[in-house]
């Protein structure tokens, strides 16, 4: 999960996430991607947002906390923009 905020003239924060799951040898390529498209990053998502609320509420002055809205995966993975959320 690669996120990337700018707050223009304060900070500039580019954040990579990575995730280790481990399948069964048993389960099947088409259950396998959608696991990495949808589930993978719902699990994830939530760990990133706090991170992110915690990091920009502890800037004191710098910015508002940032709180990033909550996403629904539920296919291919998309480049996520602020703009899609608004």
């Amino acid at each position: 999960m690669d996120i990337s905020l700018v707050a223009n003239e304060f900070f500039e924060l580019s954040l990579i996430a990575i995730g280790h799951f481990k399948f069964d040898n048993d389960i099947e390529e088409s259950q396998k991607k959608d696991f990495v498209n949808a589930n993978a990053p719902a699990i994830m998502f939530p760990y990133v947002r706090a991170f992110i609320t915690t990091l920009t509420s502890n800037l004191g002055s710098v910015t508002m906390p940032i709180i990033l809205p909550t996403q629904f995966f539920n296919g291919e993975l998309e480049e996520f923009s602020r703009a899609d959320s608004e």
